[in-house]
């Protein structure tokens, strides 16, 4: 079967002067029997969110908050 993994950034510590990135990846692998008794997969596939061919990156932006 085809399986899709969706690859962000996790922003759930919420940590005070960083602005996270709201990039979204998605990871694409098929897994198929080649008849033989034998799972194969597939080379995963790395898209952006627009569907075209994409390599992860995350770019985040930090400002010095004063205590």
């Amino acid at each position: 079967g085809k399986y899709t993994y969706k690859i962000v950034e996790d922003d759930s510590k919420n940590l005070g002067g960083i602005t996270y990135s709201q990039e979204e990846y998605f990871v694409t692998i098929d897994f198929t029997n080649d008849g033989a008794g034998k799972m194969v997969v597939s080379t995963p596939v790395i898209t952006d969110a627009n569907g075209g061919l994409a390599v992860p990156e995350f770019k985040n932006a930090y400002i010095i908050v004063s205590v």
